[in-house]
């Protein structure tokens, strides 16, 4: 564990690096971070983590001067977050794929939450006695009350009987519950008519703060005070956009966010006691919202960017990210975690040549300490050089994307693996992508497109990409292509693409929607049939009237397009080799995409591999099955198209 007085320093250290001779081991690439969900406890004094012990990965607790205090062990189970309750409780979250009875053979990702004592490792499952769903539907606040630790969460109330089991309501209720023993009371319902759902708001003090009630026949909405009152906001939202968001920066505030009659999503501060609603943020220049793991008000946002740096609303606080910020240029630096008294701050370095790093800031000791990388194995010199490159769309509309060269090779006529994100609301950023890193450490150059639709360039960029499935968001993508081919940077007779969830779809649509383009296409997770994707959507949220549907086919296109669009109606035009790779827990885009796209392709005489992963969710949350994806994805590339 290395020490440095002085913050200033760690501008030196993140620069230093050994020397490695030869690229690292795609496995270096695939595995899991050996630091992740790195989290703080209040006092600053501990911080506990998911990572590797002895070939097996656990929860991992140690102080904040590096001593081991605990270990978990974890299994093949799903690690979403850690949050602390008090020094010695951590809270847990896990997931795991879920098939209900009656459930017409849809899968769910079903949250449940772990309550561990670091001290004396006693643990227990919350909310798993009583009535009540299969998992937690919602976490809400932990709290302190007469030196004991309490925890609100969501859960459906369950009533047996002979006949089977019966929900009551169409949305959770709220349970407080006592983080010691796991007893739970009741503290808040849910909706009775089937037509309504309900989220909650907390405050600090366990209490239920403020609720918005959403009418799904009416789009209708509104939030009131959560023991009665006044409407406080409403509003009619067809495509349930708002919703409740966070506690706001003082106690009494609430911030949620409305769609407004331009389109734009924007977030506003309201208090329970009423009043005009202040707007604070526009939703699309946001990717994350900081708030206190304990009391929960707002201290401050990541905007999006190509580089991140978190902005705090305190003006001391934002003062001290500034200054830290210094010894970190060009690369991103969020704030992850804090004590309660803000004075020691967990942050994470990603980008440039940093693969990630950990860095506790102790401010009144002035001291900085690394707790550990993310991908250890990989030395700065291996990391392959990044930068932001733009072009104009056939129709003129102004496109960037992030571009990843190999080390150590000109950039003039390079083979090219073309890299769409999913999504497709979302986008590529200059933070180190282990994927997109991998492929440039065998000779690649990579372009990560940020097409029309992509999220961080404001709400009207997004809304270009509504209808544009295998339309202009798809030729953005090979615009893309053309310019560095144009620039000389590389050899468009040498490029193949490959993305998964909405960028497998863009993979598979470039070798049969359109032509000529790609030597080889890898597509995981991938969709391959709109209209399948639409009815499983209609199936999972209650109905193609329904605003999930809504929403679905405002971004698609008119029901008519879904043929039209979807590669698997194209398969007997597919102009080069395809490599599926899925899991068979999927519950966003199901497995049965990529097998019917497989048997497609092969009645069509084309040459298809399909690689199964037993297990596997839409996010590649298993080390074992991320070193199958990324193996075969390199060696099918490295096979149709050849790095030198």
């Amino acid at each position: 564990m290395l020490k440095v007085s002085g913050w200033l320093a760690i501008l030196w250290l993140a620069l230093v690096g050994s020397a490695v001779a030869g690229p690292p081991s795609l496995e270096a690439y695939s595995r899991l971070p050996a630091m992740d969900s790195v989290t703080l406890s209040p006092s600053g004094e501990r911080y506990a983590f998911v990572g590797p012990d002895r070939g097996e990965r656990k929860v991992i607790v140690r102080t904040a001067g590096g001593k081991a205090l605990a270990m978990a062990p974890i299994g093949e189970v799903k690690i979403r977050g850690l949050r602390w309750a008090g020094e010695k409780r951590l809270l847990i979250s896990t997931t795991k794929t879920y098939s209900p009875r009656n459930g017409g053979g849809l899968k769910y990702e079903m949250l449940n939450v772990l309550s561990f004592d670091v001290e004396t490792g006693k643990q227990f499952w919350i909310l798993a006695q009583g009535a009540r769903s299969n998992g937690v539907l919602g976490q809400y606040r932990v709290y302190e009350q007469d030196g004991r630790w309490w925890g609100v969460y969501a859960a459906s109330t369950v009533t047996r009987t002979r006949l089977g089991d019966s929900y009551d309501g169409s949305s959770p209720d709220l349970f407080r519950v006592d983080l010691e023993t796991g007893a739970a009371l009741k503290v808040g319902d849910g909706t009775e008519k089937d037509a309504n759902s309900r989220g909650w708001l907390v405050d600090g003090a366990g209490k239920p703060l403020v609720k918005i009630d959403y009418d799904h026949t009416t789009w209708a909405w509104r939030i009131t005070p959560a023991d009665g009152g006044a409407v406080l906001a409403s509003g009619v939202d067809p495509l349930a956009d708002s919703w409740l968001v966070s506690l706001g920066r003082a106690p009494g505030l609430f911030v949620y966010q409305q769609r407004d009659a331009d389109g734009v999503i924007r977030l506003r501060e309201g208090s329970v006691a009423g009043g005009q609603a202040t707007v604070i943020l526009e939703d699309d220049g946001v990717s994350g919202l900081l708030t206190d793991p304990v009391g929960g008000l707002l201290r401050g946002y990541d905007p999006s960017g190509d580089l991140t740096r978190s902005v705090a609303f305190d003006p001391a606080l934002q003062a001290r990210l500034i200054s830290v910020g210094k010894a970190f240029p060009g690369q991103s630096l969020r704030l992850e975690s804090w004590s309660t008294d803000l004075s020691r701050l967990l942050l994470h370095a990603s980008g440039g040549t940093e693969s990630g790093v950990w860095w506790l800031i102790d401010l009144k000791a002035n001291k900085a300490e690394e707790l550990g990388w993310d991908y250890p194995d990989i030395g700065a010199e291996q990391v392959g050089p990044t930068r932001v490159v733009t072009w104009k769309a056939a129709d003129g509309l102004a496109i960037s994307g992030v571009l990843t060269l190999p080390v150590g090779r000109e950039a003039k006529s390079l083979p090219i693996v073309v890299m769409p994100h999913g999504g497709p609301a979302s986008r590529d950023t200059l933070d180190f992508d282990w994927m997109a890193q991998a492929f440039a450490s065998r000779g690649y150059a990579v372009l990560q497109p940020n097409f029309r639709g992509s999220t961080g360039y404001g709400q009207a960029f997004e809304a270009a990409g509504h209808g544009e499935w295998g339309g202009k968001m798809q030729t953005d993508v090979s615009d893309g292509l053309k310019l560095l081919a144009a620039q000389g940077v590389v050899d468009p007779k040498r490029a193949c693409v490959v993305g998964g969830s909405y960028g497998g779809y863009v993979a598979l649509a470039g070798v049969t929607l359109q032509q000529g383009l790609y030597r080889c296409a890898v597509s995981y997770a991938g969709v391959s049939d709109l209209a399948a994707l639409w009815k499983q959507n209609a199936r999972r949220y209650g109905g193609g009237d329904s605003a999930s549907g809504r929403d679905f086919l405002s971004t698609i296109g008119s029901g008519s397009d879904l043929k039209a669009r979807s590669p698997i109606a194209f398969a007997d035009r597919a102009d080069a080799p395809v490599l599926l790779i899925h899991g068979t827990d999927d519950t966003v885009v199901t497995f049965e995409q990529s097998a019917t796209m497989e048997k497609a392709l092969k009645a069509a005489g084309k040459p298809v591999q399909l690689v199964r992963l037993p297990g596997e969710d839409h996010w590649r949350s298993r080390a074992e099955t991320r070193a199958v994806l990324l193996t075969a994805a390199v060696a099918f590339v490295e096979a149709n198209n050849p790095p030198r």
